[in-house]
């Protein structure tokens, strides 16, 4: 009993391994014919969807071990029998092969199964293949996209050319591409940069903070120079703030050629010191327009209407008109008294 389920056993496993044996160098030279390269064993026993159906183990496994099993059981099913080409014989046959025969037609199933998982992996090689085409696809787009934004941006400065800020200074009004990283979020993977709204509104309210200290210095009063001074020193920190964030240096220049250093302290009681955003009114309003105009580009170039309408909200005209702050106060310029007693108490 044990002998005959060895036997078994051995009738089943050594067909399969027979193909193995012999298939795998083949098919190996084949591969290599073809392609020029010497795939490892593993490819060569999986289904690889890089080569066709014949070069496929599996395939000629599902082919040649039904037609082995049908030679082994049928040479066990067919001994003590002798040829006969007569009806009784082909009968007999058929009668004494029911086994190897349905051994034998195990092929086609097996050959169609290993077909069908052959061009599923094909398949889903191809898909891949496809969607990673298409992501390389979609992030050159992306770079394109994200540097054409990047491009325009500067552009939108560009274009302007040389500006004349109320006759006091010139400015090239051109903005570095590295401001953009700024302002906008974003990397080049994602497309399309998106607004810092919640910083861009920061911005903004610096740039109002600024037109309001610079409305209380030309309002005021020479009983009240003191706090004249201190809104000279809040404004001439936004101004300067907003120099920086966006780099315009030939105004920074222009401003640190004629300035007053201004100490101050702070809640804290420490000393610092603050470099004055021209010592003339009309300078102070050129400063002002210049960083102003330079937010106002931004959000327009971004299409922020809300930020648009925040900078023009109650703009105080006198600032935007030749000499047009004499208007505002009948004192005379407060900010050059300002100034002066300064410089005679330094």
């Amino acid at each position: 009993m044990e002998d005959s389920v060895v036997v078994l056993v051995g009738f089943i496993i050594l067909p399969i391994l027979l193909v193995e044996v012999i298939a795998v160098p083949v098919l190996r030279r084949l591969i290599f014919i073809e392609s020029g390269r010497v795939e490892p064993l593993r490819k060569i026993i999986y289904l690889n969807p890089d080569y066709g159906l014949t070069k496929q183990l599996l395939f000629w496994e599902a082919v040649l071990v039904p037609v082995i099993y049908f030679i082994e059981f049928g040479f066990m099913s067919w001994k003590g029998y002798s040829l006969s080409l007569t009806k009784n014989g082909f009968d007999e046959f058929i009668s004494v092969s029911k086994l190897p025969i349905a051994l034998a037609s195990l092929s086609i199933p097996m050959t169609a199964l290993v077909a069908k998982l052959h061009s599923t992996s094909q398949t889903a090689k191809q898909i891949a293949l496809t969607t990673k085409q298409i992501k390389v696809v979609e992030t050159k787009n992306n770079h394109d996209i994200f540097y054409s934004h990047r491009k325009e941006f500067v552009s939108f400065y560009d274009v302007v050319g040389e500006l004349s800020w109320f006759g006091m200074y010139k400015t090239a009004y051109k903005i570095d591409p590295r401001i953009h990283a700024r302002l906008f979020n974003g990397s080049p993977a994602d497309g399309a940069p998106i607004l810092k709204y919640h910083y861009i509104d920061e911005i903004i309210s610096k740039l109002r903070s600024a037109q309001k200290s610079l409305d209380a210095i030309i309002g005021g009063s020479e009983e009240r120079l003191d706090e004249a001074h201190n809104s000279l020193i809040d404004f001439s920190r936004d101004i300067f703030y907003l120099i920086k964030l966006f780099g315009i240096q030939d105004l920074g220049e222009h401003l640190y050629s004629d300035r007053i250093v201004m100490p101050y302290y702070d809640v804290e009681g420490t000393r610092h010191v603050q470099n004055s955003a021209g010592t003339t009114t009309p300078q102070a309003i050129a400063a002002y327009s210049c960083v102003r105009s330079y937010l106002l580009s931004a959000v327009e170039f971004a299409a922020y209407s809300k930020g648009i309408a925040e900078i023009k909200r109650d703009t105080l005209d006198y600032l935007f008109t030749a000499d047009g702050f004499l208007t505002r106060n009948s004192n005379g310029p407060i900010l050059e008294k300002v100034v002066s007693r300064f410089r005679r108490s330094a």
